[in-house]
């Protein structure tokens, strides 16, 4: 499926920039972004992060990761 076709199908489910979507489908959570959001210090779940447009940054300690589309 083309980045467009899924982008436009998860606008569908989600309800807004920052709004995430649980219920759309059981086991997957789903979020969109509009715009560059503060640094948040947390500690995740291990996670399969799907990066449709733009990129996410991240940090290991000292070290920062950038991971763009696809």
């Amino acid at each position: 499926m083309a980045y467009r076709a899924l982008i436009e199908r998860i606008d569908a489910l989600t309800e807004g920039p920052g709004r995430p979507a649980h219920d759309a489908i059981p086991w997957l959570y789903l979020l969109r972004e509009t715009h560059p959001t503060e640094f948040e210090a947390m500690v995740y779940d291990p996670i399969v992060c799907l990066i449709l447009q733009g990129e996410k940054e991240t940090t290991l300690g000292e070290r920062v990761f950038t991971v763009a589309q696809g």
